[in-house]
């Protein structure tokens, strides 16, 4: 079984907090197992964005929650 998790977009840049002043910046599926259900192997994909920071001119990716 295989599921495809999309994290929110972050709020503020992390390293200096301001506010909507960032870009998208490429992206990458991570797989992570999972606990068996029935008997069948579980990995849940999670689309783990990459933004960089007008403002501060920093590259990050959001927690995950």
């Amino acid at each position: 079984m295989h599921f495809q998790v999309d994290v929110p977009d972050p709020i503020a840049c992390e390293e200096c907090g301001v506010q909507g002043e960032f870009v998208r910046f490429g992206k990458r599926d991570v797989p992570y197992r999972d606990l068996p259900i029935h008997g069948k192997r579980v990995t849940l994909w999670v689309v783990r964005r990459r933004y960089t920071c007008r403002a501060c001119k920093t590259t990050f990716r959001p927690q995950l929650p």
